[in-house]
């Protein structure tokens, strides 16, 4: 499990890195929103401004189990980003 401290730097821009693949995986699921003609009010700001989705929901995807349970942030796969992030996205 990583430490608070550790959550926290994946939070902050301490780990910017781990916001550029949230964003990514933000824009991804925007596109893919759009491309299926569903969930038509998020996905135009998502995609217009990813960085603005990733600031909003980056504590919850911290605290997603699959993300905060590891300890080493380089060994988070883009996968796990992208269902964490898809697991919230919507609130945002």
């Amino acid at each position: 499990m990583a430490s608070y401290i550790q959550i926290y730097n994946r939070r902050m821009s301490h780990d910017a890195p781990f916001l550029a693949r949230m964003e990514v995986a933000v824009a991804k699921f925007a596109a893919y929103c759009k491309n299926t003609s569903t969930n038509a009010e998020w996905w135009p700001d998502a995609l217009a401004n990813p960085a603005a989705k990733v600031q909003a929901m980056a504590w919850e995807v911290c605290f997603d189990p699959t993300i905060a349970e590891v300890e080493d942030t380089n060994a988070i796969t883009d996968a796990q980003i992208q269902a964490a992030v898809e697991a919230v996205a919507l609130r945002y």
